[in-house]
């Protein structure tokens, strides 16, 4: 009896030996790969423009240099505006990366800009800063479980309209239309090229309806535009123009779904 106490006694001391042995070198292990061998790289955080939806993409490569297999690698991040509140998120997995193997994955953020800019127009014209809060998850040996987070990482917006601004107009009538001159200054922060529609209605001082036309407009990214533009003004009551008046302005970017009013323009 005593020897099979004995027995019994040392069987429980291996194993909790063995199972601290393990709980060491697992977390030694885990600690060699993420804190020393750099065994989790993100790559530098790239945004496109595709359909109507802003794209952050942000390649992952896990590099398990460990003593045992990683599983259940997930990594998530939540999208937010200055205010706190969440614009969009995203989770992307990789089941299993082996001991001595290396796994990658793109992690992609997508959300509609329409949706964004029908609640924060001024996004259209004027450059802001989201924040990104990002986690990593997995489990290590089957057993041990770790969590990484980074918080508050700063994601810059430029403005597509920034600077907006018409000014100089001055309409001419030829005897069948009226061609208007218009000074536009704009700079497109954004990293797409914004293309677009102005449109105008001409009134007399009065009030009275003369007319109304427009052009397009085709801003590259990361580019600034300033100078004259001639547009062509359909005119529905020729003897109303007397030369003096305003312009009603409207700008149309289909791709980003807004039409927005500008500044009215006196004349004459």
């Amino acid at each position: 009896m005593r020897q099979s106490v004995r027995a019994l006694g040392w069987t429980i001391t291996i194993s909790m030996l063995l199972l601290l042995a393990f709980l060491l070198t697992a977390v030694y292990s885990a600690f060699q790969t993420l804190m020393i061998g750099q065994g989790i790289a993100v790559g530098q955080l790239q945004t496109s423009f595709s359909d109507g939806r802003l794209v952050l993409s942000m390649p992952v490569t896990v590099n398990n240099t460990g003593y045992y297999d990683m599983t259940d690698f997930e990594i998530a991040t939540i999208l937010k505006n200055q205010d706190g509140s969440t614009l969009a998120e995203a989770r992307t997995g990789i089941r299993q990366i082996r001991k001595g193997q290396a796994e990658s994955a793109l992690h992609n953020l997508s959300l509609g800009l329409e949706d964004i800019l029908m609640d924060m127009t001024e996004l259209l014209f004027n450059d802001a800063e989201f924040r990104i809060d990002l986690s990593i998850g997995f489990r290590y040996a089957y057993a041990l479980g770790f969590q990484l987070a980074l918080s508050n990482m700063s994601v810059p917006w430029g403005a597509p309209l920034y600077g907006l601004s018409l000014r100089e107009a001055s309409p001419e009538f030829n005897g069948t239309h009226l061609v208007l001159h218009i000074v536009l200054e704009v700079e497109n922060h954004s990293f797409f090229d914004v293309s677009g529609s102005l449109n105008f209605r001409i009134y007399n001082e009065d009030d009275a309806f003369i007319g109304s036309g427009g052009g397009e407009i085709n801003i590259q990214s990361r580019s600034r535009f300033s100078g004259p533009v001639d547009l062509i003004i359909d005119v529905a009551d020729p003897l109303g123009f007397t030369g003096k008046g305003y312009i009603e302005g409207y700008v149309e970017v289909p791709m980003l779904g807004q039409t927005f009013e500008t500044e009215r323009m006196d004349y004459g």
